[in-house]
């Protein structure tokens, strides 16, 4: 979870490997980070220093006062997302190199 002047967010990185079971070739490998926004601040629009440092202090502090529940929820909104472009990925590698 990653807190700044623009919001709160969680991000996931993570890489997935295809491997040939016989000779341990790879097939496919893709290495994906995908950042979900769970709250905006105003002063992402606002270009004056001082402000956006204020910002971050208060997103810094929503963070802090997340209950476990919001963590987890937070933690699987961006799971299913990251999920869903992996996959939505390798499907259509797999249809290019089908052509």
């Amino acid at each position: 979870l990653i807190s700044g002047s623009e919001g709160v967010s969680s991000s996931i990185t993570a890489e997935f490997t295809l491997t040939e079971r016989g000779s341990g070739k790879i097939i496919w490998n893709n290495k994906r980070t995908v950042n979900t926004p769970l709250s905006e601040s105003v002063t992402r629009y606002i270009f004056d220093s001082r402000v956006r440092k204020a910002g971050s202090v208060v997103n810094a502090l929503r963070l802090a006062e997340m209950t476990e529940e919001e963590i987890n929820e937070a933690i699987q909104v961006s799971a299913s997302e990251f999920s869903y472009e992996l996959l939505n990925t390798l499907s259509n590698d797999i249809s290019k190199s089908s052509r």
